[in-house]
This record gives structure tokens, C-alpha cells and sequence, in this order.
């Protein structure tokens, strides 16, 4: 057994996920909910285990464990690289034989980087612009060392307000990957390079950048108690078709041969 810091979301704020309007949280920041995850591979090697933890700094770094019969575990964990800025979380482990590959995101690149603030959140709560990406590391020695790349052709922000009601982040659960032996890796996750952001006009929003293209006639519930629904618009009305929910799904084809 091995115990680590956890990347949580719900240590920036009370609540586990921070959005708009009632779902706005004292912190001031907005993001989705995550975790860390420990996921897991086996080939003729062994076994293979890939998490992500919380360092002394506050960065979030992701390790890998192996063990040639997963019962003892002789060699440490080792960290998938050094960079010194950005928050990397949600990982996930394949093998194909004699290669080993992770995937995870990564915001390296976000300018508001700091390791006591979620990704993508400027120290005002506002958004610094799109700069989570997604990366994939490779070993071929087994898990000993590791060579990463990035596989994203843009960033992507992962906490504009696309869920309930369009107030609230919502990112996927988690990115995955599928390998095939002598063939290579799938990596899929969620991306919101093609979302369109807006204005949200409701009089609880607090502009900070994250508001989507929504422009709804948002008529709320006449049923009193927080959080307050809307009884319009439909979900069939076109006004929620006009690229501001556009949360799509990417993948990229790591062949055997690249990384």
C-alpha cells in the first residue's frame, strides 16, 4: 500500500466543483470536478500503476509504479517529467507489449499558472485564456524512464460553464487510452477548442470569462429553494445550439513507432 496527496478540486473551495450564479464559490475561482486517479496496466514486464499527486509546492505531477508480479514493488515511483510550471492530473495507462504509454492533461502553458490555484484560473478568478493541453509519455524500458510529447494540436480551456443551465463547468470524468499490440495507442479526452464563449446576461453572473454562448430567454422556476432551475429554454430550443455547449471529444492515433 502507498499513500500520496491527493489533487482534489474540493481543496480550492468548499464545494467540490465552483461555477456561476448559486453555484458561485467564496473562493472566487470556477472549475470542474476532479480527482486524482490511479489507473493500471499489466504486460509480460508486470504491472504498471499511474497516478497523480500533490507535491510539497502544490503542483500536481503524475508518477507510475511497477512491479515485475504486482505483489512486491522494488523500484519507487517515478515522475514522468520535470517541468517546473503547471498542474498535470487525470492520467491513464496502456501497454502494447514492449511499450508502456500515459496520457494525461497538462497546463504547463497557462500564463496564471500557480500551484494554490486550479488550472486555468487567474488569481482574480477570471480566465487567462485557453492553456490545458494534452500530453502522452512513452517507456519502452518496462516504466524505468519516460519520454513525453505533446499530442493536442490547441489548447483548450476545461472550465467554461457548459452544464446546468450553462452555470457550471463540467470537463468529462477522466481520458483514456486503448492499445493495440504491434499497432499503437488511441488517446481520447474531452476538449473545448471548438466551444464558443459569450455573455451571460443573467443578472447573478459574474463576468470572468467563462460565461458560453447561450443567448437564451432564461426564465426561471417559479419553485422557490436554491439551486434555481429554468423552465425555458427547452432543451430542443435553437438558441442552445449555437456552439456555446460545444464540448467535443478528441483523439489522437499514437503509433507504435512515434514517442
Amino acid at each position: 500500500m502507498a499513500r500520496f496527496t491527493t489533487f482534489d478540486s474540493d481543496q480550492f473551495s468548499p464545494a467540490a466543483q465552483c461555477g456561476d450564479g448559486p453555484f458561485a464559490c467564496p473562493s472566487g475561482f470556477t472549475f470542474p470536478l476532479f480527482r486524482s486517479f490511479a489507473q493500471v496496466a499489466a504486460d509480460r514486464n508486470g504491472v504498471h500503476v499511474i497516478y497523480n499527486q500533490e507535491l510539497a509546492s502544490g503542483q500536481s505531477k503524475v508518477f507510475v509504479r511497477s512491479s515485475p508480479d504486482g505483489v512486491t514493488w522494488p523500484v519507487p515511483p517515478v515522475q514522468l517529467d520535470g517541468v517546473a510550471t503547471g498542474h498535470q492530473w487525470w492520467p491513464d495507462i496502456a501497454s502494447t507489449g514492449r511499450v508502456v504509454t500515459a496520457v494525461f492533461l497538462d497546463s504547463r502553458d497557462d500564463p496564471a499558472y500557480a500551484p494554490d490555484r486550479p488550472p486555468g484560473n487567474t488569481a482574480e478568478g477570471a480566465n487567462p485564456g485557453p492553456s490545458v493541453h494534452t500530453y502522452i509519455a512513452r517507456s519502452r524500458d518496462g516504466g524505468r524512464t519516460w519520454r513525453e510529447r505533446r499530442i493536442s494540436r490547441q489548447p483548450s480551456s476545461p472550465n467554461y460553464e457548459t452544464y446546468l443551465d450553462a452555470r457550471f463547468p463540467w470537463y468529462g470524468n477522466r481520458i483514456s487510452l486503448s492499445g493495440v499490440a504491434g499497432a499503437g495507442v488511441l488517446a481520447a479526452w474531452t476538449d473545448s477548442r471548438d466551444l464558443v464563449g459569450g455573455d451571460d446576461v443573467r443578472p447573478d453572473s459574474r463576468e470572468n470569462g467563462f460565461d458560453v454562448h447561450a443567448p437564451c430567454p432564461w426564465a426561471p422556476n417559479t419553485v422557490a429553494g436554491p439551486p434555481v432551475g429554468y423552465a425555458a429554454p427547452a432543451p430542443s430550443d435553437p438558441c442552445l445550439d449555437q456552439g456555446g455547449l460545444d464540448l467535443n471529444i478528441y483523439g489522437a492515433w499514437v503509433g507504435r513507432r512515434h514517442g
